[in-house]
Order: C-alpha cells, then structure tokens, then sequence
C-alpha cells in the first residue's frame, strides 16, 4: 500500500488556489521612532479596541499583529528601563567608594590568600586559570582537546595564577601606586581599559576616546569589573545613550551660535528701527510746520475772500442798476461770452463742466452710451429761462440737447447745451374731463402714483424711470395698456413748450393752423428736436374700469425654469398666442443672482399678467397649466395678487444709471419656438465671451393683443408710426462696463436681432423697431417709412430751420 502522507511543502501546494509558488513575506522593520510612536498612541488611546486603533492610526495593517508588536516593544522597554536603574545603581555604588586604593589592596591580598585554593568557590571574573600541561598527548576526542586560542577569546580574561604571590603582590603596589584614584570616563567601550586577549592581561589608558564622561573615584580594577558585568545589551544602550549625549551636545554648541547670530541680527535691526524712528521724528516736525504755514495762508486767503465777496455784491448791485437802465436783454448781448453772467437776469442754474467734473453727478443719464462732456449744463425753471438758453446756444453755435428722465440716447458732446428741464413736475388732474396735464420732466413712476391717489391710470411704459414726454416723442409702447387703450400717442391731447425760434406754443391735434397741426401729429413719434416740451396734456381712465380683484389687485402667475427646460417653456409660451386682450405673456432670459444656488446659470422666467378680474385670467390660464404640467418643470411657481401700485417693480432692476446699456428692439408678426430658441442660444453664448456683458443682460420677448391700437389709427393718420398690427416684441437689453466689450456686444446685438427678424423675412414682411431706443447703427428704415421721413424733414425745416435742437435725420451715428 503506498504512503499517503503528504509532506509539509506538499500540503501548501495543495492549499495554495493557484500553481504560483507562494511570494515570500516582506517584514516591516520598526525604528525607534515608530516604536516610540507606538507606545505613545497607545498610552493616549487605552480605551479604543484595537481594531479601532489600527484603523485609526496604522490602516491596513492586523490588528492582532499590531497587538503582539506593542506587547513585545512594551516588554523590551520595560527591560531596558530596569537594566539602565542597575547600571545607575552600579555606578552609584562605585562613585560612593571612600578609598579606592585601600580597596584594591584587601583586594590583592585576597588574591594572594587564596592562591593555593582550588578555585571553584571564586566567581568566574576572579578566578584564577590554572596551568594547563602542555606536553601531554594531544587526544583525538574534540571534547577532550585544549582549547584554541579563538576559543580563549570568546571567554573572559583570565588573570594568570602561574605568577608567584610576591610579584602579585608587587605588581598590586605598582599598580596602586601608578593608578591612583582619578577621573575615570565610562563609555560604550568602557573607556580607560584596553584589553590584551592573547595574554589574558588588563592595562590601563590615560587617553580617553571621548570628552563626555561621568567623573568618579573608580578604580582600574572596578572598571574592569563593570565592563564584564554589563550585558552586551546593557553596554549598548550605555553607548546610545553617551552618543546622545554627545549630539546633544553639538546641537547645543550649534543653536548657542544660531541664537547669538539672531541676537546679532536683532541687535542690527533695533538699530535700523532707531533710526528709521529718528527719521521719522523729524519728517513729523517738518510736517507740523508745513501744516502751522498752510493754516496761516488759509486764514489769509478766507480774508481775501471775504473781501472778494463783497466786492462780487457790489458789481451784483451795480449790475442790475445798470439792467434797470439798459434792460436784461442788453446785458445779455454784452456778457455773451461769459456763460455765468449771459444766464446772471435769469433763474437759469449753470454749470460749466472742465476736465475734472463727473458728468454723472450733474447728468441723469441712463446710459454712457454717446455721452461725453458738454459745454454747458443749463438748468431752467420757468419757459422764459429755456428762451434765453435757446439764444445762448445759437450765438456759440451750440446743438440743444433736452433732457429729463435720460433714458433717449441721443448724442451729448463739447458742442452740447444740455437743458436739463427736470423742474417741470407739475401734475393736474381734472376729472371732469379724465385728463390730466403734466410737466415735461415727470416720470411714468411720478405720474402713476399722483393717478392713482384719484383713482385713474394711463398707458404707461414697462419703467417707471423713463418721462411720459420722451415715451410719447418716440411712439412708446403701453404694455398690457396698449391692449385696452391703445399708444401713449393715442392718448396725448396737446404738447406745450418752446420752439427753436424762442416761441411758446400750444398744438394739438385740432389745431386750425396746417404748420401747428403737422407739427403736432410729428410729435407724436419722431418729436425728439422741434419743441422743449414744457407740458403736455393726456387722457386718463378709472381704474374702476378694469373691475380688479380688491379694486387695484392685478392677477400674477410666475413660473421660473432652469435653462434645461427652455424648450418646455417656449412652447408654453407659444401655447398663449395670440395673446387674449388684458393679457401680457413674458418671456424673460436672464442669470441667477449671486444669491441663487447656481450663481450666473441661465434661467428663463415667464410671468403672466392678467389686466381685469382675476377670475378672467384664472379661466385663460388655469387650463393651459395643467394639461401642460409646466408648473411641475418649474423651480418656483406663484400666483400672486400684485397692487397696482408695484406695477414698475419688476423693471426697476434696469432703472440704475450709468454703464454702456442699450435696448435692442425688435417688432414682429411672429415668433417661431426655433428663432426664440436660437436666441437664447446666441444670449448665453455673449454670457460665456464677454464676461463684462454676463451678469446683467437679457433677452427678453412678449406679445400682446394689438386690435385696438389698430383701431386708434386709420388712413388719414399722419402720425410717424409704423407696424401697429405687430403683436411681437422682441428686447435684446445689452448691459456692460467696459469700452473694450463694445464690439463683441455689437456683433451679438446684430445676430439676435436678424434671428428674431428672420420669420417675418420669410413672409416678406420688413422690420420695425421702436424710434425711442435710436442709437449708433441703428436704421432709420425701421421706425419711419419714406413718406414719413418727408414729413419729419419738413416740420424740421419749419420749426428747426438752423438746427439748434437736436434732429435725429442728422445724427450721424444713425
């Protein structure tokens, strides 16, 4: 039968799941510093098991392992903290000696006493080798064989007993005489013994290998004895702990000479800061007295102004004596090169702007676009003051520019008067008749509160910063208003204010006279430069009318989508089309406030504002919601009843001045979901390139039902506005800070535009856009037809024959 047991090699390789000999372990060789690392941790951590320890401190690793590796270092220290309190012990025990050289003596003659014993009773260090017989056979047997000299070596030094006991005694003597007690240095070599192993013998050296050593009355003999008796272990730990001692040493010596290094440094330093200190002491005084001289020359310059001041009362007097002889007009021609005293006999403010002004403190202007600093700033409070301003500018041959609620971005330059009429904020209402007359300078904002205290409201613009006189010079647009009474235009009565020629007049629409009536209906649309608009007169409508919830409550639903859900919303949006009356759908494109948890991601807000009872727009909009689940893509959805009186809320973001913005308008039949989507592609790639333009700009798009603004006009309307039956608006509003981000910002403005244009190209139908926001590049083929430009050239050449008001058929950038 054959064996079946199986070597040990045999079973690993049965065991082993593959024929791959097994690798051999690699063992980690702790210093130590782990081992130190080690015990450490543990003392600090006693409560952790030690599966938590190692997962803790040492990941990876056993934690059985980790334990036997800490029980065999904590044991090896214990060890050598006992050897190192013997050897202490010891070298105590020799240091506390009386008298060496009378211990060595007994010593010796205990030696001498027992010379002739056998020896088996003295300890092995003391005994004596006795003499071996050297001439008897060698025996084959290695247990029987002498000793070899390597062997000899091995043992410990044996002292020769063959000397008689009076040369040992003798030697003693010498011994004693030579080795008296002296500093002894004990290092890991047991310093002071060298040893002669092929004799047997012990001598001693007076020249220490090392200078660190602990000084004692220890004999030669006890040396001797105290090297044998330490361990190999114990002597090497007495090494490591002299060489540390030595380096310790050394790294003192070097930090006492980087220490007196610093404090040389700091020594240099002190001194520099003195007098660097001391400098500035006498900068100080220097300074005191400089400042001791200009309070002397300030003191003085106050007295001469003082005496300049009443010098100025005096010629002030002496001045309207004389226009009291001469008349105000007179001065006027006579002071005409000096602004200050041309405007003296008015009530006119002037400012004349240097290189040093801040334009923006001193014009309100809602755009930097085309806007540098002008000759003049005149400042009227009556319609005479506006005469004299008007004069003013045609002896410097000056372009009067009108300004009020600044949002028109017309050219002002070095060659610019800029009349700022903003005193003109007189509101009436008269409600006999539902109108109200209004000052030239009064805001949307202004006009909508006083209203809305007697309970009307007119068509208003989408801001409440732009003036009604600007929104109804350029056509202007009424928003969700447009939709129940038409244009700002259709609901102007008169105009009042101040030709170029320095005339006051009143026009209206029934005007009798042919020029005053064409002069009127050119107002309204292309009025920008043939009257400073002093007032104007306006229907007004109760808001009883539109029967509101609560009687001012307009109906509000909000949803806001992130950019993924674009395509969701658009068809949403198309969903309302064409848009019901008292209804405004809009659609805007913007980025996530610093606030948001996305900040300057893309996010479409649609906001759907109802003009009459809330019931009305729940009934359109409610079912459109839920067969579309749109409010389920929606990040935010809300249905609110907005006051009337927070209608400009939402804009006001877009009222800050300053900055290059600019309104890139664009009127339509329609909008296909693809062009609005191509759109919203071209904003968010001007976001991702001209950082300077990202934060603020918008793409915005809206409609409305157009059937009554259709209605207000018919073919004898001669007022300069086209595309009344466009329900479509589309805004590209371009905000950003810096001159260099022009360009890109223009080419962007360009390409969204003809993306919007581009369905109503395809049916042949031409562009429009809104004359309101004309600036540089734009075509004037998109606000007036050919026929109606005759009709502006020729108001112009009536009313503004040498072209001292502003005349947008000469503005170059146009």
């Amino acid at each position: 039968m054959a064996d079946t047991r199986k070597s040990r090699e045999d079973l690993a390789a049965s065991d082993s799941p593959s024929s791959t000999p097994r690798q051999k372990r690699s063992y980690h060789r702790w210093s130590d510093e782990e081992k130190q690392r080690l015990l450490s941790r543990r003392e600090e951590y006693p409560d952790l098991s030690w599966k938590a320890f190692q997962e803790k401190f040492y990941p990876g690793g056993n934690p059985t392992s980790l334990q036997k590796t800490h029980s065999e270092f904590k044991r090896n220290s214990k060890q050598k903290s006992e050897m190192s309190a013997t050897i202490q012990m010891k070298q105590s025990t020799l240091l506390q000696t009386p008298n060496s050289t009378t211990s060595k003596r007994k010593h010796d003659a205990d030696n001498e006493s027992d010379s002739n014993s056998s020896g088996d009773d003295i300890p092995y260090l003391r005994q004596a080798k006795k003499p071996q017989t050297l001439d008897r056979p060698v025996s084959r047997d290695p247990r029987k064989r002498p000793a070899k000299p390597s062997d000899q070596r091995n043992k410990a030094p044996q002292i020769e007993n063959s000397t008689p006991a009076i040369e040992r005694t003798a030697r003693a003597e010498r011994l004693s005489t030579d080795l008296q007690p002296s500093t002894v240095s004990v290092t890991s070599t047991t310093q002071g013994i060298r040893e002669n192993t092929d004799t047997g013998t012990v001598e001693a050296s007076n020249s220490p290998r090392r200078s660190q050593s602990v000084e004692g009355n220890v004999d030669y003999v006890e040396i001797y004895v105290l090297s044998r008796i330490l361990q190999p272990e114990i002597r090497q730990t007495v090494s490591q702990l002299v060489e540390q001692v030595s380096t310790l040493s050394e790294e003192s010596s070097g930090q006492r000479e980087k220490l007196s290094s610093k404090m040389s440094q700091m020594e240099q330093n002190l001194t520099s800061k003195s007098d660097q200190l001391r400098v500035s002491e006498e900068k100080k005084q220097n300074l005191e007295a400089e400042n001791l001289q200009l309070k002397t020359k300030i003191e003085s310059l106050q007295s001469e102004n003082s005496e300049l001041r009443n010098k100025c009362d005096q010629l002030e007097q002496m001045k309207l004596d004389v226009g009291k002889r001469m008349g105000f007009q007179g001065i006027a021609k006579m002071t005409a090169a000096n602004p200050e005293a041309f405007f003296a006999s008015t009530t006119n403010s002037v400012i004349i702007p240097n290189a040093d002004t801040d334009i923006h403190e001193h014009i309100a202007r809602w755009s930097d676009e085309r806007l540098k600093t002008p000759a003049l700033i005149v400042i009227p409070s009556s319609q005479d003051d506006i005469v004299v301003a008007i004069d003013y500018a045609r002896e410097h041959g000056l372009t009067l520019v009108t300004g009020s609620g600044g949002h028109k971005v017309v050219p002002i330059d070095e060659k610019t008067l800029y009349l700022d009429i903003r005193n003109f904020k007189e509101i009436r209402v008269d409600k006999d008749s539902d109108t109200t007359e209004i000052g030239g300078a009064v805001t949307n904002f202004e006009l909508m509160t006083a209203l809305l205290q007697d309970g009307y409201y007119t068509t208003y613009a989408n801001s409440g910063a732009v003036s009604m006189a600007g929104l109804i010079l350029g056509g202007g647009f009424g928003g969700g208003f447009s939709s129940i009474h038409g244009l700002p235009i259709d609901n102007v009565l008169a105009f009042e204010g101040v030709t170029a020629s320095g005339e006051i007049v009143r026009v209206d629409k029934s005007a009798s006279d042919p020029d005053k009536k064409e002069l009127f209906e050119v107002l309204c649309g292309a009025g920008y430069g043939l009257l400073v608009i002093t007032s104007l007169s306006m229907k007004i409508h109760k808001l009883s009318s539109l029967n509101l919830e609560d009687g001012d409550k307009l109906w509000v639903r909000k949803f806001t989508f992130p950019a993924i859900h674009i395509e969701k919303a658009v068809d949403f949006f198309q969903k309302l089309l064409p848009v019901k009356p008292k209804l405004i759908p809009f659609l805007l494109c913007g980025r996530a406030p610093p606030t948001a948890p996305v900040p300057g991601a893309p996010m479409i807000i649609l906001t759907i504002t109802y003009y009459g009872p809330e019931s009305e727009g729940r009934g359109f909009i409610d079912p459109l919601v839920t067969s579309s689940g749109i409010d389920k893509l929606s990040v935010a959805s809300e249905t609110t009843l907005a006051p009337f009186g927070t209608l400009f809320y939402a804009s006001k973001m877009l009222d800050a001045h300053g900055g290059f913005k600019t309104q890139h308008i664009v009127r339509a039949k329609s909008f296909s979901a693809s062009s609005i989507l191509s759109a919203f592609e071209r904003w968010k790639r001007l976001g991702d390139e001209v950082m300077d333009a990202r934060p603020m700009s918008l793409l915005v798009v809206w409609g409305y039902n157009p059937a009554v603004t259709v209605g207000n006009s018919s073919a004898s309307d001669k007022r300069p506005f086209i595309g009344r039956d466009r329900p479509m608006f589309g805004n590209a509003i371009t905000w950003y800070n810096k001159p260099e981000s022009t360009v890109a910002v223009e080419d962007y403005a360009a390409e969204v535009t003809e993306i919007l244009r581009q369905d109503d190209a395809k049916n042949g139908i031409s562009g429009a856009s809104l004359p309101n926001n004309f600036r540089n590049n734009s075509q004037l083929y998109l606000g007036y037809t050919d026929e109606m430009l005759a009709q502006i050239n020729r108001v112009h050449a009536k009313w503004n024959p040498d072209s001292i008001f502003y005349n947008v058929l000469q503005d170059s950038g146009v």
